[in-house]
């Protein structure tokens, strides 16, 4: 399509350069003297003479080198520039509507002269103009001999122009288009990225693909929601995902303001008809506003403060199965007429992995976020990784009543950290240092910085042997070794190296030492990640209000004597 409007373009210009032409030799033909003449035109018809209008009997040269620099040679630079600049203008037309609107642009620029000229030239100078006869067109003898080579030539001059500007221009700016998509689409797509806000370092990582599943699945929520009749008419044919979507359950969670909760809740007992009601049906809250607001830029840990600590929190089985298969991005059909609760049951084992803040974000109750003690979601059963802040509230609660699980303050055996819900507890510590590639190094150098100042009290020979195994410790502590140890009761810090100070269990992991290596302290809460107080509160020292922390014996504990 570029490419035709460029050529009805390039011959508006050529008819334009013909008549400049035409007129050019009309003018030179013209008899030229030292004034200019015009006489009356007079025709005798039955021997009755009658005027006819005027014709130009003599030209001054002065007024025909006026004409020629001032008329005729402004034209045809006109023209030349329009040749270059408008093609380049409909070029560069981002779409065909602005083709078609840029073409007729163009076409109106040709006309200008003609404008001013109905618009500013005296009515004398009109009058004589359109009683002037015509100029008589002189025809070259070639011409003659050869009527036709006029418009082969032209249209060849159109068909050069053309190709000069479909490899000068039209190639060039669709291979630069082509450049632009490659540099905005092409390559890597699958990742994301952020700039650290603090040294100002680029930071990115992989990602899923993206499903064009994913987007349909939002518009057909959306078109649920707007109860649209979609039919098949002019051409148009539903897809047959799509047929009967305004009759299907409803995939959506309805967000409403406390006042209709309230008033729902008084009249049934229960949230469920809420979610059941069109939004039609539903008036208007400006706290549901903000909520949804704040849902849509909000951190998670953001977002987790307005979801409630229930397993599926209004939505029905089928609604959390579509969820859940997205979190995971395979089909289960094992789930099929499951109700929410039975749901999150089944996806138990899957709480305490670190991408899975979504479950947990919809089965909080399964995987244990509201439990003080030996919760299925382990180290990642925090808001921060999608448990709701109600959870936390009734996690105080059970803590401080004594319900669901121990209420003393003893450290755990270290022989439960070989299974059960601590055993996954310690994978997860490890996840969360493997998932910062930059947390390598830092281990090393932590390491190395204890070794070197002979802050960990090992022997000569042992100090000399970890210094020679440096980065084979730093391997060791990031693999999956440094957990089979703890598991086997070895306790080490390196094959065949215990602790310094030889401690195990809660005592190990607790450890400055252990801190210092790992930049992480197990015993702080609020640090992103659930503490290990419940399991080793002697170890972290607790006390009845500490958080997390039991509540049964756990009185104010001496300061020990540091070690020597």
């Amino acid at each position: 399509m570029c490419v035709l409007a460029v050529f009805l373009w390039l011959t508006t210009v050529m008819q334009d350069v013909r008549a400049n032409c035409r007129f050019l030799g009309a003018l030179l033909h013209l008899p030229r003297g030292s004034q200019t003449l015009i006489g009356q035109c007079v025709s005798t018809i039955d021997g009755s003479s009658a005027s006819e209008g005027a014709s130009i009997l003599m030209i001054s040269h002065v007024r025909v080198w006026c004409t020629v620099l001032f008329a005729v040679v402004p034209r045809f630079m006109v023209a030349a520039c329009l040749t270059f600049l408008g093609t380049k203008y409909l070029v560069f037309s981002a779409s065909m509507s602005d083709l078609l609107l840029n073409a007729m642009a163009l076409e109106f620029v040709t006309a200008i002269d003609e404008l001013l000229f109905a618009a500013f030239a005296p009515m004398r100078l009109k009058a004589l103009i359109r009683n002037i006869e015509a100029l008589e067109v002189p025809i070259a003898p070639w011409c003659k001999r050869a009527p036709s080579l006029v418009p082969w030539v032209c249209l060849l001059s159109v068909l050069l122009l053309l190709n000069y500007f479909w490899d000068g221009v039209i190639h060039d700016f669709m291979g630069r288009a082509e450049l632009a998509e490659d540099f905005m689409c092409g390559g890597e797509q699958n990742f994301v990225y952020t700039k650290n806000p603090i040294n100002g370092v680029i930071m990115a990582t992989s990602s899923e693909p993206n499903h064009p599943d994913d987007d349909f699945d939002t518009v057909a929520s959306i078109l649920n929601l707007a109860q649209l009749d979609l039919k098949d008419a002019y051409g148009f044919k539903v897809p047959e995902a799509l047929v009967g979507i305004a009759d299907r359950p409803q995939t959506a969670m309805i967000q409403v303001g406390p006042k209709l909760a309230a008033e729902e809740w008084e009249r049934a007992g229960t949230y469920a008809g809420i979610f059941n009601r069109s939004l039609g049906s539903l008036p208007a809250e400006n706290a549901a506003f903000v909520r949804l607001s704040m849902l849509s830029t909000g951190k998670p840990s953001e977002a987790a403060e307005f979801l409630p600590c229930n397993d599926g929190a209004g939505t029905t089985g089928h609604v959390l199965k579509a969820q859940v298969e997205k979190i995971f991005g395979y089909t289960m059909e094992n789930m099929t007429g499951m109700n929410s609760k039975e749901v999150c049951q089944s996806l138990v084992d899957n709480c305490d992995g670190m991408n899975m803040t979504s479950l947990r974000a919809l089965c909080p109750v399964s995987c244990g976020c509201h439990l003080w003690w030996d919760p299925p979601a382990a180290f990642y059963a925090v808001t921060e990784h999608g448990c709701p802040t109600d959870c936390r509230t009734l996690m105080t609660v059970t803590r401080k009543s004594g319900v669901f699980g121990r209420d003393n303050c003893t450290d755990v055996a270290p022989s439960a950290f070989g299974d059960g819900a601590l055993h996954k507890y310690m994978h997860g510590v490890l996840e969360y240092v493997y998932a910062y590639p930059e947390r390598a190094p830092t281990v090393q150098k932590s390491f190395r910085v204890l070794i070197y100042n002979n802050y960990l009290a090992y022997s000569i020979p042992v100090t000399n042997l970890l210094k020679r195994e440096m980065r084979n410790v730093t391997n060791f502590l990031l693999s999956r070794k440094f957990i089979d140890s703890m598991v086997s009761e070895r306790w080490e810090l390196y094959a065949g190296v215990p602790h310094p100070r030889n401690l195990t269990g809660c005592d190990f992991v607790t450890s400055w030492e252990f801190a210092a290596i790992f930049q992480l302290d197990l015993c702080e809460t609020g640090a992103g990640y659930r503490s290990i107080r419940t399991y080793c509160p002697e170890a972290c020292r607790c006390t009845p209000d500490a958080p997390e922390c039991p509540v049964a014996g756990c009185g104010a504990l001496p300061t020990p004597a540091p070690a020597v």
